[in-house]
């Protein structure tokens, strides 16, 4: 089981079947608008998502805790790993906006 199942159960936040169903078709959308594009645009929604989970983290231990969870190992370590991610994609998107660059 993983850290963020984990943490959802102890949460009391895990999704049921009916979460599932209702989410499948946009997730589909998603997973078919990544796919066609390109390295730049994955590695830009990439980066955004890890910056942004720096200020969001901390945010789903604070409801985990409100509603009785003890199992943070899940947002300790991703709120202290996802600073160095977002760096780290930051530092990919630059590269990978210099190789477009070169190409137009």
């Amino acid at each position: 089981q993983g850290m963020l199942r984990a943490f959802a159960r102890a949460a009391r936040a895990y999704p049921d079947t009916v979460h599932h169903e209702y989410m499948d078709g946009p997730l589909q959308d998603i997973r078919g608008m990544v796919k066609e594009w390109n390295g730049l645009q994955n590695t830009t929604l990439v980066a955004y998502l890890e910056s942004t989970s720096v200020a969001f983290i901390p945010y789903l231990a604070k409801i985990a805790k409100r509603r009785g969870s003890t199992d943070l190992r899940y947002t300790d370590i991703h709120g202290t790993a996802d600073i160095e991610h977002a760096q780290d994609f930051l530092y990919a998107l630059d590269q990978e906006r210099g190789i477009v660059e070169k190409r137009t």
